[in-house]
């Protein structure tokens, strides 16, 4: 008895015959893989344009996932929009790279501008004038740098603030320390002719007890001389220092190198107040008054901390007075020093 396959499955066989498997996958090896333009949203992403870029990175990633899951049209769409993002990212990451340099060299000369400008106004018209001749006077006196010497420079003019201003530090002002009613400051000056000025409570001044020098516009200003024979004197009294320390032969120190570095003050160093007087040391025989009852012959017995102190008076009548107090086992012995000046 004959058989016979029904109709759905001779179809089923032929949708199933070779001829048909080789023409399915002809169609699907001519579809092209659209472009998703990674390499391109790589580069954006260093550009400094945020979250630009980032989204055309993710537009490729996208259109790579939608071509692997079989919707080219989605990937081809996706690909075009991660294309355009990414040239936008990397045209506004330019943008902004020239735009922050313009801004800070634009800044730059501004800032420069800013200060000669505000340094040309911080001067009123006769302080302008004396300050370009100041530097007129620096131009012609400049000279090779020697031996610095410390020089002191004194104004005893009163005032309240006082600042000293010279061509040996281009003519900056410089603070001078209060001591009593004068106010004194000590640089260290190559040697040579120098010329300085003071500035008295926000008025140029000079010195007219000092020697002083017309420039050629009229500026008068003081002028000091630093010679290296002022100095000769402490010179020599370094070198025989020096050689009077010189005692190895007598000396039972341990065998080794040794040197002597003096201390090196520092330029600001200059400029500070003396530091406070301790407050044991105010309690001295010569600020007290000897009282009725004590014997003028005996005085109190003073603090340990006073002793081996030199104590001076301020200056009266001429007249400067020096104190010392010593202990000799049990007893004290204070010495008073009257010297005229």
């Amino acid at each position: 008895m004959s058989q016979y396959a029904p109709k759905s499955d001779f179809k089923t066989a032929l949708d199933s015959s070779p001829e048909a498997n080789t023409e399915d996958d002809k169609t699907e090896e001519d579809v092209p893989m659209p472009k998703n333009y990674l390499w391109l949203t790589i580069v954006s992403c260093f550009c400094p344009a945020y979250p630009i870029n980032i989204v055309a990175f993710v537009f490729s990633i996208m259109s790579l996932n939608s071509y692997n899951n079989g919707d080219v049209e989605g990937s081809r769409r996706l690909g075009r929009n991660a294309k355009w993002v990414a040239i936008a990212s990397i045209i506004i990451g330019l943008l902004i790279i020239g735009i922050s340099c313009a801004v800070h060299f634009a800044r730059k000369e501004l800032t420069n501008d800013f200060l000669s400008l505000s340094t040309l106004l911080c001067f009123q018209a006769p302080e302008k004038e004396e300050f370009l001749a100041w530097q007129h006077d620096l131009e012609v006196n400049d000279k090779a740098p020697a031996q610095a010497r410390p020089t002191v420079f004194r104004w005893t003019g009163g005032g309240k603030e006082v600042y000293l201003s010279g061509s040996f530090n281009n003519w900056s002002k410089l603070p001078l320390t209060r001591s009593h009613n004068n106010f004194v400051a000590i640089l260290d000056l190559p040697e040579g002719e120098h010329q300085y000025k003071f500035y008295v409570d926000g008025q140029w001044t000079h010195d007219p007890s000092e020697p002083v020098v017309t420039s050629q516009l009229g500026t008068v200003n003081n002028i000091i001389q630093v010679k290296k024979t002022d100095f000769e004197v402490f010179d020599a009294l370094m070198v025989d220092s020096q050689k009077c320390s010189d005692v190895s032969e007598l000396s039972s120190s341990p065998p080794g190198p040794y040197h002597q570095e003096p201390y090196v003050s520092k330029p600001e160093e200059r400029f500070k107040a003396p530091p406070i007087l301790p407050p044991h040391l105010l309690q001295v025989i010569l600020n007290k008054d000897t009282g009725i009852s004590c014997d003028p012959a005996l005085l109190p017995e003073p603090n340990h901390v006073m002793l081996n102190h030199l104590y001076a008076l301020s200056i009266k009548d001429g007249v400067m007075v020096l104190s010392a107090t010593h202990r000799y086992k049990k007893k004290y012995v204070t010495t008073l020093l009257y010297k005229p000046i």
